[in-house]
């Protein structure tokens, strides 16, 4: 009888259990980037960073130097590209840009138009809601107006 009852208070304890799998965000360090960027048109912006875990969301964003992204206003965030890569290593990757996009935004009161400053890539991957922390570039890029402002190939 006891045995019973053991068992009937053990399966009532282990009845309203619930078990809760929350996403781990993903690790990002050593992000890159070019170190220009074109004034007068598009320009490729290749980037690349290593990484652990679960990335299926990453979000892009090309502020002017001493920006953080929680400060960025709407358009200054280039990319929220949905990809899948697991497990560790090195993600190379790019995005385009254009003049635009590093020249004005566009807020209530209007277009603002920026001074062409020197930019900062940052960069913040998602597993699931988990969000990694923004991931600031070792690089300044600075703005170039001369035909080979967009280098292509810039892997460190």
């Amino acid at each position: 009888m006891w045995a019973r009852l053991g068992l009937l208070l053990l399966g009532a304890l282990l009845g309203g259990c619930a078990i809760v799998i929350t996403p781990l965000p993903p690790e990002i360090r050593n992000l890159w980037s070019q170190d220009r960027y074109c004034t007068y048109r598009t320009t490729r912006v290749d980037f690349g960073f290593d990484f652990s875990g679960l990335i299926d969301r990453l979000e892009v964003y090309l502020l002017a130097e001493g920006q953080h992204p929680w400060e960025a206003r709407p358009g200054q965030k280039v990319a929220d590209l949905n990809t899948f890569i697991l497990g560790e290593g090195r993600v190379t990757g790019y995005v385009d840009v254009t003049p635009s996009q590093t020249q004005q935004s566009l807020s209530p009161q209007g277009i603002i138009v920026e001074p062409v400053d020197n930019k900062v890539l940052w960069v913040r991957g998602f597993h699931g809601g988990a969000a990694s922390d923004y991931v600031r570039s070792s690089v300044v890029m600075v703005p170039d107006s001369s035909s080979g402002c967009d280098p292509y190939e810039t892997a460190p």
